[in-house]
C-alpha cells in the first residue's frame, strides 16, 4: 500500500477567480450610493434644518452634508480591491512561476543475455 500523494496548493486559476471578484467586489461597494430618493428627503430636511440654524451651525451642517454624500463602504470596498488586487497578482506569479519536472521512476533493464550456438 503506497501513501497518497501530498496535498496541492489550490490551483492558480482559481486564485486568480477569487481575486477578481474580490476586486468587482470590492469596487462595487467603494462607489455605491444609497437611493436617491432618501437623500433627497433628507436634502429636504437638511435645507429645512440650515434654514433655521445659525451661521456657526450651518457650516457644521454643510460639512455633515459633505460627508454624507461620500459613499457609505468606501473603506471596506478598498480594501476589498486590494485584497482582490494582491490575490490576482499572486495567482499570476505562480502561475509563469517555473515549476521543476516531476521525477521520473527509474527502470531497471535487464541484462542482455547471449545466446551461444
Amino acid at each position: 500500500m503506497t501513501a497518497p500523494p501530498p496535498r496541492s496548493r489550490p490551483s492558480p486559476f482559481a486564485i486568480g477567480l477569487v481575486g477578481l471578484a474580490f476586486m468587482v467586489g470590492g469596487w462595487k461597494a467603494s462607489t455605491y450610493l444609497p437611493e436617491p430618493v432618501r437623500r433627497t428627503e433628507q436634502a429636504r430636511k437638511l435645507d429645512e434644518v440650515r434654514g433655521m440654524a445659525e451661521a456657526d451651525l450651518r457650516d457644521r451642517l454643510d460639512t455633515l452634508a459633505q460627508r454624507a454624500q461620500q459613499p457609505p463602504y468606501q473603506l471596506p470596498g478598498r480594501l476589498a480591491l486590494l485584497a482582490g488586487l494582491l490575490l490576482f497578482v499572486s495567482a499570476a506569479v505562480r502561475m509563469y512561476r517555473h515549476q521543476p519536472a516531476e521525477p521520473r521512476p527509474e527502470v531497471e533493464e535487464a541484462p542482455a543475455t547471449q545466446e551461444s550456438p
